[in-house]
């Protein structure tokens, strides 16, 4: 537990010093990296692992705040916004409980269903599927669902870095709620597109202190208790082991720029000085 006489910004940064050792982040791994403790599969960070993260983090809120954090990060979709997340269950993969499948038919046409995926962006690659290739699992990352009746049920697709969103995959999601045939008309009121940022966007919300913002939203922010402010953390340093930062802008501090202006150098995105 957390001192009660230390401010939340300061047990904040000590939980965020004591991870220079990634091992203590609660989310990290060992199996996550070889021998030699390098990044495995190629140098990066499994993608799975971050989706049980997201999931964890959701799963240890308690309910108000978890249905706070959900309706802040859905917030671009009203319906999904007025769902009952305080009972909100998850599962991962295709563990999801029996009773709450919704190929069951056990949600009515009354149910808020959702296809949510949370990537590095949300623009959809055009992709040609070749002849030859063989038809892929179409097996969901995760789950959130109604753990006390059928009002609603989201199927979430995690992607990271790189790896883009697919069309077809999300298609071949659609049968969990039986889209099939319908997916062509109604994609966009099903297919919710979000960002790694803006869960980063949410907990910086939720937690004033872990970025550099000097503002914060003029709404009512629910009061963490110390566990969830350090599950929540541990998320925000997590996703940074994917690369995944929140740019705030440079901060001049107490400097004259009237009398001392700075030396700005334009740089291209390739890295490269550009000309005065």
């Amino acid at each position: 537990m957390v001192n009660e006489n230390t401010s939340p910004f300061n047990a904040r940064e000590e939980e965020r010093k004591l991870m220079t050792d990634r091992h203590l982040n609660l989310f990290h791994c060992y199996s996550a990296h070889d021998k030699e403790g390098e990044p495995a599969r190629g140098g990066k960070p499994i993608e799975d692992n971050l989706t049980r993260a997201f999931i964890h983090t959701i799963r240890m809120l308690s309910g108000d705040h978890r249905k706070w954090f959900l309706a802040r990060l859905f917030g671009t979709d009203d319906q999904l916004q007025g769902c009952g997340f305080a009972s909100a269950g998850v599962a991962l993969q295709n563990q999801i409980p029996e009773e709450r499948d919704p190929s069951k038919g056990r949600f009515g046409s009354k149910a808020v269903r959702r296809i949510v995926s949370i990537s590095t962006s949300t623009r959809i690659p055009e992709r040609v599927k070749t002849q030859d290739e063989p038809e892929r699992e179409r097996r969901p990352d995760a789950w959130i669902f109604d753990s006390i009746g059928y009002s609603y049920c989201v199927l979430v697709e995690s992607k990271c870095r790189d790896n883009p969103l697919d069309r077809e995959q999300i298609r071949g999601h659609g049968k969990w709620f039986e889209w099939e045939d319908e997916w062509d008309k109604k994609e966009d009121g099903r297919w919710l597109r979000k960002t790694w940022y803006d869960v980063l966007e949410v907990i910086d919300v939720a937690l004033p202190g872990l970025s550099d913002a000097r503002s914060r939203p003029a709404e009512a922010i629910p009061r963490f208790n110390d566990q969830e402010e350090i599950v929540l953390t541990h998320l925000w340093v997590f996703l940074s082991y994917y690369d995944y930062r929140l740019f705030k802008g440079f901060r001049l501090g107490e400097r004259d720029t009237r009398r001392q202006p700075f030396n700005w150098q334009l740089f291209s995105f390739k890295g490269r000085r550009a000309r005065k």
